[in-house]
Formats: C-alpha cells, sequence, structure tokens
C-alpha cells in the first residue's frame, strides 16, 4: 500500500551471494514495469537495505498473438 504496486509472488532461498553468515536471497515478482515511478522507488529503497540487488526483468510475452509473424517471434525468444 506504501507504493501502490502489487506484489504477486515473494520467496526466499539461502543466500548464494553471502557466505559464513546466515542470509536469505528473496524472490520477488510484482505488477509492473521497471519505468513506472512507483516501481523505481521500491526498487531505489529496496536497494539501500540490501547488500545485493538483481533486476531480472520480464521478456514480452504476445499472449495472444494474432499473426504467424507473432508465432515466429514468441518461439524465437522462447527458444
Amino acid at each position: 500500500d506504501r507504493y501502490g504496486v502489487n506484489l504477486t509472488h515473494i520467496e526466499s532461498k539461502p543466500s548464494k551471494y553471502v557466505k559464513n553468515k546466515v542470509a536469505f536471497d528473496f524472490y520477488i515478482a510484482f505488477q509492473g514495469k521497471v519505468d513506472d515511478e512507483p516501481v523505481r522507488q521500491v526498487i531505489s529503497d529496496l536497494s539501500k537495505m540490501s547488500t545485493h540487488l538483481t533486476i531480472c526483468g520480464t521478456p514480452s510475452v504476445p499472449w495472444f498473438p494474432t499473426k504467424i509473424m507473432d508465432m515466429d517471434q514468441m518461439g524465437k525468444e522462447t527458444l
């Protein structure tokens, strides 16, 4: 509610970046784009609280391809 960004998934695992300490990596998914101002603010605040931050992003996927060319492009990006 603080940023208006909808969190859709959160997962934690023992850290692969911090050795010899009890630390966890958190994987989060949310609705929005990295270019959105609220998302940029969340990323900025997370980076201040974290020792390591990686942004993976989301590939564009045509959910309802209407042309053969769309199917070809989706196949190339997937394979």
